[in-house]
Order: structure tokens, then sequence, then C-alpha cells
């Protein structure tokens, strides 16, 4: 979640980024290298102000039992085999 939340950053510094969100800078630094876990109510500060959905977070990007690219199931094997 800390890589995601540095990637989504980018350029910004983790000052003004905090600033935004209403943390400390040392609060992000510790967000991003998993040294703290991020609450509920910061992680959806930080998903409106990327205007990003908040499952960008929660959600990993390459567990193909989340579905896949375009929002399709990856079910229909499972589907099949049940009678």
């Amino acid at each position: 979640m800390g890589s995601k939340l540095k990637e989504l950053r980018g350029k910004q510094s983790r000052v003004a980024f905090g600033e935004r969100i209403g943390v400390t800078e040392a609060s992000l630094f510790k967000y991003e290298r998993g040294m703290r876990n991020i609450g509920i109510e910061t992680l959806a500060r930080i998903a409106i102000s990327l205007s990003v959905p908040l499952s960008t977070f929660i959600l990993p990007d390459d567990n193909p039992a989340f579905g896949v690219a375009g929002g399709e199931s990856n079910d229909d094997d499972e589907r099949k085999d049940v009678a």
C-alpha cells in the first residue's frame, strides 16, 4: 500500500501532500515505507486527494481473484463446474 501511495503522490513533496490530507510529513514517510498502518479515514482522504477509488489501495493489482482489467470477472471457469 505504501509503495502505491508513493507512486501516486508522484513528485509532490511529502510536506505538501501531507498538508493536503491532514497528516505530518513524518507520518506520510512511515505510511510509504510500511512502518505505520494507514487508518481508513486517512486512506479515504488520500484517495479523494489523488482522485482515485479507495479500492486502488485495498485490492491488489495482480490478483486474478479480484477480476481482470476492464471490470470483467474471471469466474466463468468456476461457474461451469457447479452443477
